[in-house]
């Protein structure tokens, strides 16, 4: 089922569009609209197969520093 996933046409949109980007390989800058459609398919999927997805997310968030 993963792989049928990753095959997707929406899952290969979004993957082009990653890896011409300046996320990956590229040189082209992406805009609000795919970072977030990118973040909410990779959030999905993962969340179908990882079950603390979210405490991962945290865990894996840069701290905040705070100045004075």
């Amino acid at each position: 089922k993963l792989g049928e996933l990753l095959e997707s046409e929406r899952m290969r949109d979004i993957l082009s569009k990653r890896n011409i980007s300046i996320l990956a390989h590229g040189l082209t800058p992406v805009d609000e609209k795919t970072y977030l459609d990118m973040k909410g398919e990779i959030y999905r999927v993962m969340s179908m197969y990882i079950s603390n997805t979210d405490s991962l997310i945290e865990d894996s968030t840069f701290p905040k520093l705070q100045h004075k």
